[in-house]
């Protein structure tokens, strides 16, 4: 597959590949498991990774499976880089597992994503300590905020965004419905960008809650 990429130029190939090689990934990332960073977003960035690396792979000096595992190597850095609480105050820092236990409950009552507001009353703590430990929690790079990508009124679509590439392989992780909502979002998979969330509930055949879900937590993935 590598090979017809590489002679076609054709990035559905290449998606192609990338998704070949998720079981590898997720192996790969099992030795994060207790990295304050989301799963998703050590995920995202082992695809940008990958794809970087495709381009220079040379199939005569290694397998294909062992020369993207040795690709893999900077995450132990990018890890480390943004393992951000100790840029909290101590007695924030000190309140960091407890809030991950928190929202964890919540989300479990609510079924959603508590906001800033449930997590304060919840903590006892303001909501500008909340605020501060959820920036911690996030890598610093930003591809745009979760209001504009959230707003129902928003006639941007996802792709739109600054850091396209980040979308890209988001894209790669997705599967059935879920990609169908993402590439009516984006525009990717040559399809025109739809920006009502309704009317993309509609023709994928999914409630426009569930819409509204998958759009704020592709926000977060790629914040």
């Amino acid at each position: 597959m590598w090979r017809r990429w590489q002679q076609s130029g054709d990035e559905n190939i290449r998606t192609e590949l990338l998704e070949d090689l998720q079981p590898l990934v997720k192996s790969y990332l099992g030795q994060y498991s207790t990295s304050t960073l989301p799963y998703d977003v050590l995920q995202l960035k082992a695809n940008v990774m990958l794809r970087d690396a495709l381009a220079k792979y040379e199939p005569g000096k290694a397998g294909l499976g062992t020369y993207a595992t040795h690709s893999l190597a900077p995450m132990s850095r990018y890890v480390q880089a943004y393992q951000n609480t100790k840029y909290l105050p101590q007695y924030l820092a000190q309140e960091y597992g407890r809030f991950e236990n928190k929202e964890r409950e919540l989300r479990g009552k609510l079924g959603r994503d508590p906001d800033d507001d449930e997590m304060s009353k919840a903590m006892n703590l303001p909501v500008r300590q909340i605020r501060r430990i959820r920036l911690a929690k996030s890598p610093e790079v930003t591809v745009s905020t979760t209001e504009d990508i959230e707003r129902p009124d928003n006639q941007q679509s996802l792709e739109t965004e600054r850091n396209k590439d980040k979308l890209y392989y988001l894209r790669t992780t997705l599967r059935g419905k879920e990609r169908m909502v993402f590439d009516y979002l984006t525009g990717m998979g040559r399809v025109k960008p739809v920006s009502d969330r309704a009317e993309i509930a509609k023709r994928v055949g999914v409630p426009v809650e569930q819409v509204y879900a998958m759009t704020r937590r592709w926000a977060r993935q790629v914040k």
